[in-house]
């Protein structure tokens, strides 16, 4: 009696024992890759360039990172010079942009400047510097608020010179405060006008709201060495100022014969 027939065997398809290897290659080769100093070189020439056209100055980068955990872009070296006499406008120790999402939209969470020192020339007809900034079309939109979150500012230093005018911050901090507001300080704010000189020693403003469109600053407390200001400000760009200050002035004293 003949064999029964026997039916032919189905292949069996081989199961993937790790679906999730290949992905995973391909994100570790990624992450490493994008922290090649190929890429920081071309990251930071890449933000000299945006930043050249946007404020019309010579950007320089001395050297990028990238962090991954958390999401953080570094630029450490920037320079900024003017563009017609060569000099440095700008120099800035370290800026860090923290990267993350927030109320279910990703975006730039802090800004960290370290070490700012800026430097200004005012004259007849405005600031030397950035004049493509400053002189932006009159009643072009400016928006309402910055690309940050928070602004974080460490150890500025900002210097402002014109004819018979010296006006020089130090130690200048900005640190988050409530309700999207900062607080900001300083070490030392020296004015001189011709012969006139005056300087407020360390100051803290608790809430300031800083905007492109406006400041507002709700306590003012200045004490310089013969002027004292108590009060509050507000700026609107292209509008009008308004202010509410108690100024008191020490006159030294008079001898009559």
């Amino acid at each position: 009696m003949p064999p029964a027939p026997v039916a032919p065997r189905t292949p069996r398809r081989r199961r993937r024992r790790w679906p999730w290897a290949f992905p995973l290659v391909l994100l570790v080769t990624a992450l490493v890759v994008l922290r090649t100093d190929v890429v920081a070189r071309i990251l930071g020439r890449s933000v000299e360039a945006f930043a050249e056209g946007v404020i019309g100055e010579e950007v320089t980068v001395g050297s990028a990172r990238v962090s991954y955990f958390p999401p953080e872009l570094a630029l450490d070296g920037v320079v900024v010079h003017h563009r017609a006499t060569g000099e440095r406008i700008l120099g800035v120790q370290s800026i860090r942009a923290r990267l993350g999402v927030a109320d279910w939209q990703p975006g730039l969470l802090r800004l960290t400047v370290e070490r700012p020192d800026l430097l200004l020339h005012l004259e007849a007809d405005g600031l030397r510097e950035f004049r493509d900034v400053v002189s932006r079309p009159r009643g072009a939109p400016r928006p309402s608020r910055f690309p940050w979150r928070e602004l974080v500012v460490t150890d500025g230093h900002f210097l402002v010179v014109g004819e018979g005018l010296r006006v020089e911050l130090s130690d200048l901090d900005v640190v988050p405060a409530s309700d999207g507001r900062v607080q900001l300080s300083w070490g030392a704010l020296d004015l001189q006008r011709d012969h006139i000189s005056q300087r407020a020693g360390p100051t803290v403003f608790p809430r300031v709201e800083l905007a492109p469109d406006h400041v507002d600053v709700p306590e003012v407390d200045v004490v310089f060495d013969d002027l004292s200001l108590r009060g509050r400000v507000s700026v609107v760009a292209d509008g009008p100022l308004d202010a509410v200050l108690d100024a008191r002035v020490d006159l030294p004293a008079v001898t009559m014969s």
